[in-house]
């Protein structure tokens, strides 16, 4: 399995960058984790948006689903052409398809649904603390990834993550800055969950001009870990 960054920011992006959106591949197929906005854009300096297996969605904040709407007018004027070969899979919560509704996608309420298979992976779900319904996904293919989703979850997520190779994990703040009420964990957290699940850290989600030095800093008590870094691919 591979994962993209295609974009790392939230809840906005700085100049030149992007927000939530992750390509992930596994044997030669793809998906995308989130669509945040800027990641329609950089999908197709990797891959033909055609070539999708499908989109999850963790959560409907904009900052996770925005290039959804301008995929759909894609993908629309491709069906108008008669180009578009099928709908293209979309799961995530069930308030998405309010907004998404179209012909052009298939979409898969992940609310009350324990599993699906998708671009040759098992992809499980688990329901996190954030003002709306926020899910972290294991993804188990040719490796095993859990991506947090935004959280303030870290003890459910490290017991969802148990045994997992690797996570992606949201980071809002760093720990100076955290209170009870945060939407969003800090590193230390995010260390901490890993740390319990037995898996190496990516960091991602960052408030533009976020120390990044900071926030490996406080996971070092607990566990090694990097921040992601857009346009970089992690082999997992």
């Amino acid at each position: 399995m591979k994962l993209t960054v295609l974009g790392k920011y939230g809840p906005y992006a700085p100049p030149g960058g992007a927000t939530s959106g992750y390509l992930m591949e596994n044997g030669g197929e793809y998906m995308l984790l989130d669509m945040g906005s800027g990641v329609l854009a950089r999908l197709q300096e990797f891959i033909q948006p055609s070539q999708l297996k499908g989109i999850i969605v963790s959560h409907v904040h904009y900052d996770h689903i925005n290039d959804l709407f301008l995929y759909k007018y894609m993908l629309e004027g491709l069906n108008k052409q008669g180009k578009l070969e099928r709908p293209v899979p979309v799961a995530g919560p069930a308030a998405l398809w309010e907004k998404i509704n179209s012909p052009v996608f298939e979409f898969v309420p992940i609310d009350a649904c324990p599993e699906i298979n998708l671009a040759g992976m098992k992809i499980s779900f688990a329901l996190m603390k954030h003002p709306v319904a926020s899910y972290a996904m294991r993804l188990k293919g040719e490796g095993d990834m859990v991506y947090s989703g935004d959280c303030n979850s870290f003890g459910a997520l490290a017991d969802f993550a148990l045994g997992c190779g690797q996570m992606l994990c949201d980071i809002g703040t760093p720990r100076r800055l955290w209170t009870p009420d945060s939407p969003h964990m800090h590193a230390a957290q995010a260390a901490q969950a890993a740390r319990s699940a037995g898996a190496s850290l990516i960091m991602t989600h960052f408030m533009p001009g976020m120390a990044q030095a900071e926030l490996l800093e406080e996971t070092q008590e607990f566990c090694g870990a990097v921040c992601a870094e857009e346009y970089s691919c992690y082999e997992l």
